[in-house]
């Protein structure tokens, strides 16, 4: 028999902690809790995962948004050049 599938992580907001730690603080620790959560050899969730914002991530969606569009501005410009 194999194993069980992993179960998809489901996190409810505030992931990056901005209002009581700095941006990087804030950046170190999630990136820890995703080596020990999603370790290549023995992971304890499934790849797929669902992510509602909280009022502390604001910051993020803000640069994530500012990316995304800046990455449809480059696409435009490219197929009116193209």
């Amino acid at each position: 028999m194999g194993s069980a599938p992993r179960p998809n992580l489901v996190h409810n907001g505030d992931v990056l902690e901005f209002a009581l730690a700095t941006d990087n603080v804030a950046a170190m620790a999630f990136d820890r809790f995703i080596d020990l959560a999603f370790d290549p050899a023995d992971p304890l969730f499934a790849p797929v995962v669902y992510y509602v914002p909280g009022n502390h991530d604001h910051h993020l969606w803000e640069v994530a948004r500012e990316r995304q569009l800046q990455l449809r501005a480059i696409r435009a410009d490219r197929r009116r050049a193209g």
